[in-house]
């Protein structure tokens, strides 16, 4: 029965047209915490909440109303967004969209947002989202992928060096707050 009942919940995580992207076991720095490995899929209409809400938890100190205009693309449909589920809870999401407006990933892709529930943090899922985000910029056709990141903000900075994402320039108070922010690009091979 136990069975049965979770095959059921993953048909349902990756439905509506959204297709689930099973992680290897053991990897990620969190590895060994949790007996399930996170996995990601297309976004689902019901995300808007979850993605609304955490965005506020975890932008908050940067200033401005991120929860807001996050949940305005998803809702729009701007770009494309992805989630993360571990076990049975949602674990992070990620937002990207094309730099050229075409609406289409055309020549480059800047990753928008990563969040990470809290308590879900050092397990693998933003490691896992951002490698799926690179794998759709690749299909998708872009050449390039681009993001903005705190100074301060070192797990990140670690995150993204990790995936070859290199620092083009210091944005003196990107932020509403007033921190400064890198600017980090990373060419995609064909």
């Amino acid at each position: 029965m136990e069975r049965l009942r979770r095959s059921r919940l993953t048909r349902r995580m990756a439905g509506a047209g959204g297709r689930a992207f099973p992680s290897a076991p053991g990897r990620g720095p969190g590895a060994g915490r949790k007996s399930a490995a996170p996995f990601v899929r297309s976004s689902l209409e019901s995300d808007a909440s979850f993605i609304e809400a955490l965005s506020r938890r975890v932008f908050t100190r940067y200033g401005g109303t991120y929860g807001e205009i996050l949940s305005e693309w998803f809702r729009h449909r701007f770009g494309m967004t992805l989630v993360a589920v571990l076990g049975r809870s949602r674990a992070g999401f990620v937002m990207m969209g094309p730099v050229d407006g075409n609406g289409r990933f055309h020549c480059t892709v800047e990753i928008l947002a990563i969040a990470v529930e809290p308590r879900f943090q050092g397990m693998g899922v933003g490691r896992r989202l951002l490698s799926e985000a690179l794998k759709k910029a690749r299909t998708g056709g872009a050449r390039s992928v681009v993001l903005h990141t705190a100074e301060g903000n070192l797990p990140a900075l670690k995150l993204f060096k990790s995936f070859g994402l290199v620092p083009l320039g210091l944005k003196e108070s990107f932020y509403p707050e007033g921190q400064n922010a890198y600017l980090m690009i990373r060419p995609i091979e064909g």
